[in-house]
């Protein structure tokens, strides 16, 4: 999208959370969150979710990407090689609970009711049976949905 310009003509939303369980202690109210690949990826859902709170979304795609592909697993690294501030990004992750930061993303993951991670909404709807061509094909899709919502035929579709 950011290759082929194709940002500005989206309103693109991030939604860090993946396959969580949440489990709510009805005696103390505190709650835990079981992430698919352990307490780390609850983690770094989390700085993910700051990072989505606190940048715009070019810049979230540019930070999360970094983060995930390996280039470092180090915000400040990424941060500083990307020149982005994530003061804010650091502060909401350094001052909120993981439950906290992240009850809002499992409300939107859970009202999608997706069956695996990653996946593609187009007008937060969820077609189980086309995932993986959204995933493999997502410029010829993204091109298709558009013109057919708005009409107009994108650059570089």
């Amino acid at each position: 999208m950011i290759i082929n310009g194709w940002l500005k003509y989206t309103e693109l939303v991030l939604v860090p959370y993946g396959k969580v369980s949440a489990w709510t202690d009805p005696a103390t109210n505190i709650t835990t969150l079981f992430c698919q690949h352990g307490h780390s990826e609850c983690e770094l859902n989390a700085l993910h979710a700051c990072i989505v709170e606190h940048n715009d979304v070019n810049d979230q795609i540019k930070l999360i990407s970094c983060l995930l592909t390996g280039h470092s697993t180090s915000l400040d690294e990424c941060a500083k090689d990307l020149m982005i501030d994530v003061s804010a990004a650091k502060e909401c992750k350094s001052t909120r609970s993981t439950p906290d930061i992240l009850k809002k993303y499992g409300e939107m993951t859970d009202a999608l009711d997706i069956s695996f991670v990653p996946s593609v909404t187009f007008d937060n709807k969820f077609n189980r049976w086309r995932q993986r061509y959204f995933i493999y094909n997502f410029p010829v899709i993204y091109c298709r949905e558009y013109d057919n919502k708005f009409n107009i035929t994108l650059p570089h579709c």
